[in-house]
């Protein structure tokens, strides 16, 4: 789905994107969507710029239901391991 926005968005220069989830950070989420459009940079005419305007078009939605380890609020701290190989 992701590929198939982004080379419309680069042939046609805009885009809106389907609604999508978006986690909310205690639990649950909203419902999003995304409108993308290429501008000219205003010093450079060779180069573009994104500009992305992203929409919340729903409340949370299962405020109760945690979808990653992101949402929790005793998170398990992470500790970095070194592994040795030979």
């Amino acid at each position: 789905v992701i590929q198939g926005h982004h080379a419309k968005f680069l042939n046609k220069g805009q885009v809106l994107t389907k609604y999508y989830r978006w986690m909310n950070k205690n639990g649950g989420w909203v419902w999003m969507q995304t409108k993308a459009s290429l501008i000219p940079h205003p010093t450079n005419p060779e180069l573009k710029q994104m500009l992305c305007l992203n929409y919340i078009v729903s409340e949370v939605e299962h405020r109760g239901v945690v979808l990653g380890m992101m949402q929790l609020d005793d998170k398990p701290s992470f500790q970095p391991r070194a592994y040795i190989t030979e």
